[in-house]
């Protein structure tokens, strides 16, 4: 199997230091959002790559990262850009992004040869 990885939310408590060597992959729509700006800054300051998932290649996140996967979905801003939606805020982003990280999961399951059952074994067991 491949290099393992440790999925963290930043903010927490238990959230461990960022070092040398780990990435920090942000998502705001609108790449505004200021934790998550302040997030990446600080992580590009520490020499750590960023990943930033926005609908707003221009914004202050998209300015600390590389690359940049945009997302061409509506944010709750509903900017000139941005397509339209029904979907209330920043749905239509919440939902792409989900399914873009699907496939991201996929694909490195695929790569990692790492099946359903494997997968399974390593879900969290305190549900």
């Amino acid at each position: 199997m491949g290099k393992s990885f440790l999925l963290c939310y930043f903010g927490e408590t238990i959230t461990p230091s960022i070092e040398q060597g780990d990435l920090l992959v942000a998502v705001s729509g609108s790449g505004t959002t200021k934790s998550v700006v302040w997030t990446a800054e600080k992580t590009h300051s520490l020499g750590c790559p960023v990943i930033a998932v926005t609908t707003n290649p221009e914004s202050a996140l998209a300015a600390t990262a590389n690359p940049i996967l945009h997302v061409p979905a509506a944010t709750k801003y509903r900017r000139e850009n941005e397509l339209k939606t029904i979907q209330p805020l920043g749905s239509l982003f919440d939902q792409s992004v989900h399914i873009l990280f699907d496939v991201i999961c996929l694909e490195y399951g695929k790569l990692n040869e790492v099946d359903h059952s494997q997968a399974f074994g390593r879900h969290s067991n305190l549900e």
